[in-house]
């Protein structure tokens, strides 16, 4: 029992090393139900976990019947390994029905986590696809871009104009891309940054924690095709191919829109 016990009480920055070395959120499960006290210690989600996941939406049986019922998004999550690249195993398929996607859009998955945009609600949503937590960003009327939504109504800022659109409509087109630096539980949850790529300039605008509503970046940048999270930095690309660059570790203040 004393062999147990000490198994038990093994230090915290040990267990989380661990867990880093894992490919498999089984493996991960397996690992947190070995005794009581890890699973109380290791988070439900896990970190450090470097290797991509692909989705793949898949028909339902309901949906093969009849077209006219509606359906129940089911997709199936496959790893990809530098061993195998063409040929999913049996075992590293996943099949997991989401009704959470269900005519919703998917703007980005990050760290393990899918970024959702629920078209009636307008909330921007992670969603940890295994665990089913999820966590909220700020809405879309929060956009810079957004002058206000008025019931099925929506004014906004185009280019320097004001337009109007029904709102199901502004949900659908105002948000392109969504990527997080880190997943929202991490243990340094002030240092989480969002980056969102919005509107018909194709801009960019950030969050972070404590912050009720998207800020758009300090610069005069248009017409972002991508971006990303590297060392510290956000590196965006336009489509005139110019390069933007901002460090996350200075404060980047908000400019009018």
């Amino acid at each position: 029992m004393g062999g147990v016990d000490q198994w038990a009480s093994i230090h915290q920055d040990l267990l989380n090393q661990i867990t880093k070395r894992f490919y498999s959120y089984d493996e991960y499960l397996q690992f947190r139900f070995i005794c009581k006290q890890w699973n109380f210690n290791l988070p439900q989600n896990p970190s450090g976990n470097k290797v991509p996941w692909l989705l793949l939406p898949i028909a339902t049986a309901a949906a093969k019947r009849s077209s006219k019922k509606p359906k129940i998004y089911e997709g199936t999550i496959s790893k990809l390994t530098e061993r195998r690249t063409r040929i999913f195993e049996e075992e590293e398929i996943y099949y997991l029905t989401m009704p959470e996607l269900q005519y919703n859009k998917i703007c980005g998955s990050c760290h393990g986590w899918i970024i959702i945009v629920l078209i009636y609600e307008g909330t921007i949503q992670m969603l940890n696809p295994f665990t089913k937590v999820s966590f909220d960003l700020p809405p879309i009327s929060t956009l810079p871009n957004v002058i206000d939504i008025h019931g099925d109504k929506c004014t906004f800022n185009f280019e320097n104009r004001v337009g109007t659109l029904d709102t199901i409509s502004m949900h659908k087109m105002n948000v392109w891309k969504v990527i997080t630096n880190s997943a929202p539980n991490n243990d340094r949850y002030n240092d989480f940054m969002a980056v969102i790529i919005y509107g018909c300039g194709i801009k960019l605008a950030f969050y972070k924690p404590n912050n009720p509503r998207w800020i758009k970046f300090p610069t005069n940048h248009r017409c972002i095709v991508d971006v990303m999270f590297f060392q510290e930095k956000i590196y965006a690309v336009g489509y005139d191919f110019q390069i933007y660059e901002f460090d996350i570790k200075e404060k980047l203040e908000p400019v009018p829109s």
